[in-house]
C-alpha cells in the first residue's frame, strides 16, 4: 500500500510550466503534498500579447486562459520529447543520476499534469502580471506562511512585503558567486560547475536569506555538439535540467533543513548573504552561450 503524503505547510504560487512541476513531482515523489495551490492564470496571450477572450464569462474565460497557457509554456519539452526521444533520454539519465531523482519524474514535464493529486485545496487568479491588483488582493488574505515561487516575472516588492508571507525561491546558482540569469549556464562557464541556492526573496536580485545551497559536477548529455544548434540546447538545458536541478535542491531543502512536524517553512534557519561579494550576470550573449553549452554537451 502507498503511503498517505504528508501535507507541507507551504503555499505553491504556480506559474505553469517545467519549474513548477518539477518542484510538484520531486516533492510527491519523496512523500510530501502541499498545503494549497494558487494557479496564476495569465488573461494575455503570451504570444500575440493580446487579451484572452476578454469579454466571455469566467466558466468559459479561466479553462481557455489555462489550456493556452499550458499549451505554450510546455512547447519545447513536448516538443523535443516527441521529435527526438533519444536524446532526451539521454539527458534524462545523466540528470536523474547527479541529481538522484527518480527518472518517471520527467514524464510530467512532456503530458498532462492533475494538480488535484499534489495538493487538496487549488484556487485560481487571473492575472496580467505578478503586479496585477488581484493577486495583491488575493496574497494579502492568506494566512502567515511562506509561499514557494516557481516563475511568471519579478515578484513585485508589494508582495514581498505583505504581512506574515514569506516567499521562498530556487536559484539555480550558488549564492552570492552567482546571481541573476542563466545561471546553469554561467555556473557550467565560470565555475565549471552547476548548483542551486534555496532562500527567502527580498528586494533585488537574488539578495534574500540562504537556507541551503550545494554543488554538482557539470552534467554530461552525451548526444553530440553538432547534433542541435545553439538555441535548441539552450532550450533543452531549461526545459528538462534547470527545473530538476532546482527541484532536487528544494527537495534537499526539506528533507535535510526542515522538520515539518514542528518548524514553519517561514522559520528555516538561514543567513544574510554578504551582497558586497558575488556577481549579478545576465542573460548570455550567443558567443557565451557556444562556451557555456559545450560543458555539457559531448
Amino acid at each position: 500500500m502507498t503511503p498517505t503524503p504528508k501535507t507541507l505547510p507551504l503555499t505553491v504560487l504556480l506559474y505553469e510550466g517545467p519549474i513548477a512541476r518539477a518542484y510538484l513531482s520531486a516533492l510527491y515523489a519523496a512523500g510530501f503534498k502541499v498545503k494549497k495551490i494558487i494557479s496564476l492564470i495569465n488573461v494575455v496571450d503570451a504570444v500575440t500579447q493580446k487579451p484572452i477572450a476578454p469579454k466571455a464569462p469566467d466558466e468559459v474565460r479561466i479553462p481557455l486562459a489555462e489550456k493556452i497557457q499550458r499549451q505554450q509554456m510546455h512547447y519545447w519539452p513536448r516538443f523535443f520529447h516527441q521529435k527526438y526521444p533519444q536524446a532526451c533520454q539521454a539527458i534524462q539519465d545523466a540528470s536523474s543520476t547527479l541529481l538522484n531523482l527518480p527518472k518517471q519524474l520527467w514524464e510530467n514535464l512532456v503530458e498532462d499534469m492533475n494538480y488535484n493529486a499534489y495538493s487538496d485545496c487549488i484556487e485560481r487568479v487571473l492575472i496580467n502580471t505578478l503586479k496585477d491588483p488581484a493577486l495583491f488582493k488575493k496574497l494579502s488574505n492568506e494566512p502567515a506562511g511562506t509561499i514557494l515561487y516557481t516563475g511568471g516575472g519579478i515578484v513585485p516588492k508589494s508582495l514581498l512585503n505583505i504581512p506574515g508571507l514569506r516567499f521562498l525561491h530556487i536559484h539555480p546558482g550558488y549564492l552570492p558567486d552567482v546571481r541573476g540569469a542563466d545561471g546553469v549556464l554561467w555556473s557550467s562557464l565560470i565555475k565549471q560547475e552547476t548548483a542551486a541556492t534555496c532562500f527567502y526573496m527580498a528586494p533585488g536580485i537574488d539578495t534574500g536569506d540562504i537556507i541551503y545551497r550545494e554543488k554538482f559536477s557539470c552534467p554530461q548529455f552525451k548526444i553530440g555538439q553538432d547534433h542541435f544548434d545553439l538555441k535548441s540546447r539552450y532550450r533543452l538545458v531549461f526545459s528538462f535540467y534547470d527545473p530538476f536541478l532546482r527541484a532536487a535542491v528544494l527537495l534537499r531543502t526539506i528533507q535535510q533543513v526542515a522538520d515539518p512536524d514542528r518548524l514553519s517553512l517561514q522559520d528555516l534557519p538561514a543567513f544574510p548573504q554578504d551582497t558586497s561579494t558575488g556577481t549579478t550576470y545576465h542573460f548570455m550573449h550567443d558567443r557565451l552561450k557556444k562556451a557555456a553549452l559545450e560543458q555539457l554537451f559531448f
